[in-house]
């Protein structure tokens, strides 16, 4: 009996076992059908152009015992849908894998080459030029010239474009790239150029991006950034793209827009050089608005990413390494970020010969993010250090500007600079300006010229010294007021000499401080002026009445006031009063008179038209403000509207 149990056991325990390795058998045969299934599906969705639903497959598949070649679905996804930090983040851990990829490769090279890390881009270049045959030579070719540009050698990139050409859409590149070439010499070719590769590839976002690049190049900078803007919105995931308008911004002397810009390019997947330039900006525009948002993500520049992070708040550079010879420090000198900390630096410890040591052994001008105030600050070390503005043997180029179109300051130094080298040994400063020129504000002064805010308050003393000029008083409280708060720049103020600027920015602080009827008290006198002052004056109290619902009085705070009356601002505050008054007429006819020059104009024109069901009308006002700020989505979602009503019987 026990025998026969035994053996009832056993067999039990074998179908058990049996019945489990089916089991098993069964479950991973399911596993496997459904993981070639999705593998198939992601395939097909790379093969007809659909790199989102490949990915999208991809990320919700378990493939990490799969036998199937998951990391290229991957790789590929990721270059389709242009995932650059992702694709840099497999490189940085496998750039075997990555280089096997050609479009992988050419992004990442291109990131590369944005990024300012021209080795890893020639490595990446070199290894698709000896390793096999390219599916993509339009890319590289385009690539190649990109780095010519960026190398400051023009002549050698237009002779590249011209040596060969692409077949269909292929050419686009070459042409975006060949217009931008001849941009200074030809604009019509140039222009024929682009219209060329807009009839071949008409959303090709390049197009944009290259037009923006040669209305800024002629001097057209609001045309240019409408292009930049509208580069960016076609194709809003492309951080490259995003660079370029932050870009755009600090080339324009728009500091606070471009830092605003990378910022929103930080949270996860970002790019290490990306987050370099907003702790970088940070530090020299104003502090950031809370804390960083995630980790700083892998890449050659985060360890010194991670090294601007761990500075206190109050400093430029570690105090330790600038005692260091400049060739010997941390992360070298061929970096914007790491010349302008460590100069900041050497200045904020009153190492004046350091600094001016480091200024004279900077890259070119061209490679400047601002050379004049490179320029300013080589004439005021040189003179505390040697007392003459024109150091022999250093360049001093500028970025060429005239004269008239730098900041006061600046041009004060040109200016002074020039009379020494006309009046020889026998030209001396005024005491005053030598005194100012050998104190503490000097160089803080220079930064805050140049809209560095956060550096200017810094470097400046806690109140600049008397007989500073007054424009140094207006700008160092409205550092204080953006970068602080209005109440410190307020008792700032209080303690300095009155003066008109200062008078309206007081009462601006007054009203911000929550005391607005001192505030519009101050600004009464002013108002009637005829001058910039009285300009500002009169619209903040127009615009006071307006909140106040007082017509009447705004009417007459514009027509008081000469510069006012005779602006598209006054002519819309005018507007703004009819519409409180139920004048919807006078309104309209107000706004005519200005809809050429003024946005409000056009946008309350287009919604009277779209209420009076003028189709034509709306369409065209609605189109304009679109190509103004192709950045507000609503106007686009507007115009959709006026589409579907006018198809409305």
């Amino acid at each position: 009996m026990k025998s026969r149990t035994l053996k009832l056991l056993a067999a039990a325990l074998v179908a058990i076992a049996v019945g489990a390795l089916g089991f098993r058998s069964w479950r991973d045969h399911v596993i496997r059908v459904r993981d070639e299934s999705a593998f198939k599906a992601a395939r097909r969705a790379l093969e007809e152009h659909r790199a989102t639903d490949a990915l999208a497959i991809f990320q919700a598949q378990d493939h990490s015992r799969s036998p199937l070649p998951w990391g290229d679905i991957e790789l590929a996804a990721y270059a389709g849908t242009r995932q650059l930090p992702r694709l840099i983040a497999l490189y940085e851990n496998s750039p075997d894998r990555v280089l096997r990829d050609e479009a992988a490769s050419q992004l990442v090279a291109r990131t590369f080459l944005h990024s300012r890390r021209p080795k890893d881009r020639a490595r990446i270049r070199e290894h698709w030029r000896t390793n096999g045959a390219s599916a993509d030579a339009a890319g590289w070719f385009a690539l190649d010239a990109d780095a010519l540009f960026l190398e400051g050698k023009p002549k050698e990139a237009l002779r590249l474009l011209q040596s060969r050409r692409f077949p269909g859409a292929d050419d686009v590149p070459r042409l975006v790239r060949l217009a931008l070439a001849t941009a200074g010499k030809d604009l019509t070719t140039s222009w024929n150029h682009l219209a060329d590769a807009a009839r071949l590839d008409p959303r090709n976002t390049e197009v944009r991006s290259f037009r923006a690049q040669i209305l800024e190049q002629i001097d057209k900078p609001e045309l240019a950034r409408v292009e930049y803007v509208a580069a960016h919105v076609a194709d809003p995931r492309n951080p490259l793209l995003r660079d370029q308008l932050a870009e755009y911004y600090r080339r324009q002397g728009n500091l606070d827009l471009a830092l605003t810009t990378w910022e929103a390019a930080l949270p996860a997947p970002s790019l290490d050089y990306l987050w370099l330039k907003a702790r970088f900006w940070q530090r020299m525009v104003r502090p950031p608005e809370g804390s960083a948002p995630g980790k700083v993500p892998p890449g050659s520049l985060a360890p010194l990413v991670e090294f601007l992070g761990d500075l206190e708040p109050s400093q430029f550079w570690d105090a330790a390494d600038l005692k260091l010879p400049p060739g010997g420090r941390r992360f070298g000198r061929d970096r914007q970020e790491v010349f302008w900390l460590q100069l900041a630096g050497h200045l904020q410890a009153r190492q004046d010969k350091a600094a001016f040591e480091l200024l004279s052994f900077q890259r070119s001008a061209n490679a400047s993010w601002d050379p004049d105030l490179e320029r300013a600050l080589g004439r005021l070390l040189s003179f505390r250090l040697q007392r003459t503005l024109n150091p022999s043997g250093v360049s001093m180029p500028g970025s060429g500007r005239k004269l008239e179109d730098l900041p006061p300051y600046f041009r004060e130094l040109e200016t002074l600079a020039r009379q020494e080298r006309d009046g020889g040994r026998a030209w001396k400063p005024s005491p005053d300006t030598t005194t100012f020129l050998l104190g503490d504000s000097a160089e803080g002064a220079a930064f805050l010229a140049a809209g560095w805010r956060e550096a200017a308050l810094r470097l400046l003393p806690d109140s600049p010294a008397p007989g500073s000029p007054g424009w140094l008083d207006y700008g160092f409280a409205q550092a204080l007021r953006y970068n602080r708060s209005p109440q410190k720049a307020l008792d700032f103020i209080s303690g300095r000499p009155a003066s008109p600027s200062l008078d309206v920015l007081r009462a601006e602080l007054l009203i911000a401080t929550g005391r607005p009827e001192e505030g519009l008290r101050v600004l009464a006198p002013i108002s009637t002026q005829d001058s910039a002052e009285g300009f500002r004056a009169a619209w903040l109290l127009a615009m006071a009445d307006l909140e106040r619902k007082n017509p009447p009085g705004a009417r007459q705070r514009v027509t008081a006031q000469p510069r006012l009356a005779h602006s598209p601002t006054g002519v819309e505050i005018l507007a703004k009063a009819a519409l409180a008054e139920g004048s919807k007429n006078e309104a309209s006819r107000l706004y005519r008179q200005i809809a050429t020059q003024s946005v409000e104009a056009r946008s309350f024109l287009a919604h009277e038209a779209f209420a009076q069901k003028d189709w034509d009308a709306a369409r065209r006002w609605t189109t304009e403000l679109i190509a103004l700020m192709p950045d507000q989505l609503q106007l686009r979602e507007n115009l959709e509207q006026i589409r579907r009503a006018s198809a409305t019987p």
